[in-house]
């Protein structure tokens, strides 16, 4: 339900979901609490569960151009997970989306909730251990509200001694942030998605679709479904130069 991607690859912070409680995170363009609420019951008719997630303290910067002061030094895209307010701030809008606003109606009605987590590299050691501190409150709150906890497994990259509860599915989608096998041998409860070999990205190039899955393009042009296998490292070279090279090569098999 947030981003930090903007055109061009530039960071722009959006947070789309309605907030009562912090009304100036919302984005201009965002889904009203009625509508998220119908589109998970729509779901839950085909069968479909819609896991919502708010992902902080990484992947965080609607919420640090609100709250500047909770930014994690250095880097204006993370929240400081060891600062106490954070935690208090992020803990309360789960609590609006989950027992609703003001004993208002709740809007994340599914069984499960995801806080998040992903893609923290905080760096230090008193800095992994704040992570790992906020990542096990937060598990823990969402468990306490009758909801099963969700995250994005981060353990790896930020290992330490502090304790994070395993009531909680982790969804194990890169080896050097979490260790699907180790996770799961320490007693969570593992969805693994390894990115290079799952992961599905839709883009509209010239009004065409074209379907990006790690290793193979896909490009369904004038009603024809085409295939081309790409160099797996392509994809391992970083946003922008991926980001450009997928550009000129979609565009040269186009032609």
């Amino acid at each position: 339900l947030s981003t930090e991607n903007g055109l061009g690859g530039q960071p722009e912070g959006w947070f789309r979901l309605e907030s009562e409680l912090y009304p100036g995170l919302t984005s201009t363009d965002h889904y009203t609490k009625k509508q998220f609420r119908d589109y998970q019951y729509d779901c839950m008719e085909l069968g479909i569960d819609v896991i919502p997630e708010l992902d902080t303290p990484g992947h965080a910067l609607a919420y640090t151009n609100l709250w500047p002061e909770l930014k994690f030094p250095g880097n204006v895209k993370y929240l400081d997970a060891g600062n106490p307010e954070t935690l208090k701030r992020v803990t309360a809008l789960f609590d609006e989306y989950i027992n609703g606003y003001n004993g208002g109606e709740a809007t994340f009605v599914g069984d499960y909730v995801n806080i998040g987590t992903d893609e923290y590299k905080a760096g230090t050691g008193s800095a992994k251990e704040s992570f790992r501190k906020y990542c096990n409150d937060l598990l823990e709150y969402i468990n306490s509200t009758g909801k099963e906890a969700v995250f994005w497994g981060s353990l790896k990259e930020n290992s330490g001694s502090t304790p994070v509860t395993t009531d909680a599915t982790m969804f194990a989608w890169f080896q050097g942030y979490a260790d699907a096998k180790q996770s799961l041998d320490a007693g969570y409860k593992i969805i693994s998605m390894e990115d290079s070999e799952t992961y599905i990205v839709l883009i509209n190039l010239d009004g065409q679709n074209i379907y990006i899955i790690h290793g193979c393009l896909i490009i369904i042009m004038d009603g024809q479904t085409t295939q081309h296998q790409l160099d797996i490292q392509v994809f391992l070279v970083g946003n922008l130069q991926y980001g450009m090279i997928l550009v000129e090569t979609v565009s040269q098999l186009m032609m």
